[in-house]
C-alpha cells in the first residue's frame, strides 16, 4: 500500500470529490515491489 500522490497542500482549489479520493490508499504495482522493499531496508 503507499498513500496517493497529490495530497500534501493547495486543498483550497481542489475539489473535496478529488482530495477524498486522494485520501485512499493505493496498491503498489507489482513491478515497483522490489525496488520499495530495497528503500525500505527489507
Amino acid at each position: 500500500m503507499r498513500e496517493q500522490a497529490n495530497r500534501r497542500h493547495l486543498f483550497e482549489h481542489k475539489p473535496t470529490k478529488r482530495t477524498r479520493r486522494l485520501a485512499q490508499d493505493q496498491v503498489v504495482s507489482p513491478a515497483d515491489v522490489k525496488s520499495i522493499k530495497k528503500l525500505l531496508g527489507k
